[in-house]
């Protein structure tokens, strides 16, 4: 019996020969996903601050992968539950809402205060608030 883990061995196997996982890591292994998501994306606003354009961006695209993959995590180990779904739609708002948002006002704020610098921030609340209105109406559908 060959018990070497491969990843696409787990996907395209029928359930009775799948390793056995323990439960409690089963049921976190989503979420810890979703945090990961998290922490990117607020790293993310962080260092555009400190105007590391290249690494807030590709941590924004990280956190796009680890929400593709928390998803996918959660059927793969049969814990799909309210409280991750809840939890995922909370990250998406911050992960392609705000950190995006952030990031771009980061990058073209000028820092005058003039009309410009007021019309980007303004901007960058009204996309946030799109993509809240629009995770709110996926979540009630």
């Amino acid at each position: 019996v060959n018990f070497r883990f491969s990843p696409t061995r787990l996907l395209h196997s029928p359930a009775s020969t799948m390793p056995k996982i323990p439960r409690k890591f089963a049921l976190a292994a989503p979420s810890a996903l979703t945090l990961a998501a998290l922490a990117c994306s607020l790293t993310s606003m962080r260092l555009a601050f400190s105007q590391q354009w290249h690494l807030a961006a590709g941590l924004i695209m990280a956190a796009a992968l680890c929400d593709a993959l928390d998803g996918h995590v959660a059927r793969i180990l049969d814990a799909v539950s309210v409280f991750g779904g809840e939890l995922d739609s909370l990250g998406d708002l911050v992960n392609f809402g705000v950190a995006p948002a952030i990031v771009m006002y980061a990058w073209a704020d000028e820092g005058r205060g003039d009309a410009w610098d007021i019309a980007l921030w303004c901007c960058c609340v009204v996309f946030c608030q799109a993509c809240a209105l629009r995770l709110a109406r996926f979540n009630c559908s």
